[in-house]
């Protein structure tokens, strides 16, 4: 094991569930930091603000106890800025990064959690950085039919969860055997 190997396999068993960063991992994160204090479109977000903000509410619907964590609530700004690391801010690509993670739906929850404890509506926006040289930055806000999409996916998974709470009854995605479809590539010679 090189000196990076074993610090991290020492690191993981005297502190189970965090995750040592190697050298090189320490120093890009932290010079995408830098970057995106210096950036022009998102240096103001980050001269003060507060940082790791925790959501805890109730949702009014179902009564289920939510949660969240905000990247940074702006000083200079009423947003709910989340931070995002991505291989390009090219905006289809980072488009189809939103759809696969699930972008729209955090978008929407938190934006939900805010009003929900504060009373005060704020639009959510990412800040991008690439992960790789040059690190260029984008800050995307989703419009507003992808944060509707968003609630939508957001009030189905709180029913549901509500629905199986009440009911003792957790069942999976299928009820019954289903066929599978290769993808159209596989079936290419």
């Amino acid at each position: 094991l090189d000196g990076d190997e074993w610090r991290a396999k020492v690191w993981a068993a005297e502190h189970p569930g965090i995750t040592a960063l190697s050298r090189d991992e320490h120093d890009r994160a932290w010079r995408c930091g830098e970057i995106l204090r210096e950036h022009k479109l998102t240096r103001d977000y980050f001269r003060g603000g507060k940082v790791q903000v925790v959501l805890d509410w109730i949702d009014e619907r179902t009564g289920v106890r939510c949660k969240g964590r905000i990247d940074l609530l702006p000083d200079c700004s009423a947003v709910i800025l989340d931070l995002k690391s991505t291989r390009s801010v090219d905006r289809r690509s980072f488009g189809r990064d939103v759809a696969k993670f699930g972008y729209h739906f955090q978008g929407a929850f938190y934006r939900d959690g805010w009003r929900a404890m504060t009373g005060e509506y704020r639009p959510f926006k990412l800040a991008c950085i690439e992960s790789a040289d040059p690190h260029d930055v984008a800050v995307f806000a989703l419009e507003e039919d992808a944060l509707q999409r968003g609630n939508d996916l957001v009030r189905k998974a709180l029913d549901t969860y509500a629905a199986c709470t009440a009911s003792g009854t957790w069942p999976g995605r299928y009820q019954t055997e289903e066929p599978i479809d290769l993808p159209r590539y596989a079936m290419e010679f």
